[in-house]
C-alpha cells in the first residue's frame, strides 16, 4: 500500500477527510526526503527536489524531461505539489501521525 494511503487510511476509516488528506500530504514530502536525501519542508522542499533549474535536471524527476512537454509536465507537477503542501500542511501538523514506524 503506499506510503500516502497508509498515512491516511486511519483517518479516512473515521470519516475525518480532513485529518486524512493532511497526513496523504505529510507523506508526500516524508517521500520526497527519503528519495533524495534533502531537508526541508513544504514548497522548499518541493523547488528544490523537484524544480529544473539552471543545470534542466532536478532531484526527482517524474518523466526524461527530453521535450518541452515532458518539461512542462514537470513543472505543472512541481506546482500542484506546492500548492498542496500550501493548502494542506500547518505548522503544528508536520509529524505523522497513525502510521507504522512514527
Amino acid at each position: 500500500m503506499p506510503t500516502c494511503f497508509a498515512s491516511a487510511g486511519p483517518n479516512c476509516s473515521r470519516r475525518t477527510v480532513s485529518h486524512a488528506v493532511l497526513e496523504a500530504t505529510k507523506s508526500l514530502a516524508d517521500k520526497i526526503r527519503a528519495k533524495t536525501g534533502l531537508s526541508g519542508d513544504g514548497a522548499e522542499l518541493a523547488d528544490t527536489a523537484l524544480a529544473l533549474g539552471k543545470t534542466g535536471m532536478p532531484f526527482l524527476a517524474f518523466n526524461s524531461l527530453r521535450t518541452d512537454s515532458e518539461q512542462s509536465e514537470q513543472k505543472g507537477l512541481l506546482n500542484l505539489l506546492k500548492g498542496l503542501f500550501g493548502t494542506f500542511r500547518n505548522p503544528t501538523g508536520g509529524t505523522l501521525r497513525g502510521f507504522p514506524g512514527t
